[in-house]
């Protein structure tokens, strides 16, 4: 899956699960944290990866569910001292829709060696053909057109106009954070 699809799927999961639980739509700082959330699994493994070698595959140490749980440790301890426990919560589910989004696919086709990642360093990780060669820029730049028109894009749309139905929660919050820190180095 694709950044803006990892972002979607966990909006959509943040936007469904606050609104059963509390009847209003998510607040900026969650929204926030599931826009991090959403990509740290791939912020984390791409270039230990890809750039430095150091793990075996781009879906590894971050998509593991035994990283996840170290994670959340730290995640809900930092969010209990600061009381932000919706905005821990929101960066660990979002990191975990991000890790069950990846695995969804294979565990849909049965391809189980693919799910290796879910468990590393316990079970080994599948090697994807060329993946080490990649860079970051490089994978955007030989994305084929097709790959943007499939069902994550439909996912991608709904979860944008959810996102503008609940008053595009993280906008503001980004921008004061961003005059803070001007503020700052002024």
């Amino acid at each position: 899956m694709l950044p803006w699809g990892h972002v979607a799927v966990g909006y959509l999961c943040l936007s469904l699960a606050v609104r059963a639980r509390d009847r209003v739509p998510p607040r900026g700082p969650a929204a926030v944290a599931v826009a991090i959330g959403t990509q740290l699994p791939d912020l984390i493994d791409k270039p230990l990866a890809w750039r430095f070698g150091v793990i075996p595959s781009g879906r590894s140490l971050a998509h593991s569910l035994l990283f996840l749980a170290v994670l959340a440790t730290i995640a809900w301890a930092v969010a209990a001292r600061y009381d932000r426990r919706p905005e821990g919560t929101a960066l660990v589910g979002a990191s975990l829709s991000h890790v069950l989004a990846d695995a969804f696919p294979a565990a849909l086709a049965g391809e189980w060696a693919k799910l290796g990642m879910l468990l590393w360093p316990i079970t080994p990780v599948y090697q994807y053909p060329e993946e080490l060669d990649y860079t970051i820029i490089g994978f955007f730049l030989e994305l084929e057109p097709a790959a943007l028109v499939s069902p994550e894009l439909g996912i991608t749309i709904a979860a944008l106009a959810l996102w503008v139905y609940d008053g595009t929660p993280g906008i503001e919050t980004t921008l004061r954070a961003g005059r803070r820190l001007r503020s700052r180095s002024e």
